[in-house]
């Protein structure tokens, strides 16, 4: 697995009426991983979704949720 580039964050100065951003300064960087799409599929299917957790969403929220999914709203 590579690591990637997925964004660049520019120092910003405030200057007289404003915020300025120096064009050749990097605040900060942005890393992550690429995954083919077989291998994010997979990593996806370990993954919980936190509706799966019972503590999370109390059963009126998630009967609520699902009638309004499909029944639209009132």
């Amino acid at each position: 697995m590579r690591s990637r580039l997925l964004a660049l964050e520019p120092v910003l100065e405030e200057g007289n009426g404003g915020v300025l951003c120096k064009q050749k300064s990097v605040g900060s960087a942005i890393f992550g991983f690429s995954r083919t799409p077989t291998e994010f599929l997979a990593e996806a299917l370990t993954l919980v979704h936190p509706f799966d957790d019972p503590s999370i969403a109390r059963d009126l929220l998630l009967r609520r949720v699902f009638n309004n999914l499909n029944l639209g709203p009132n």
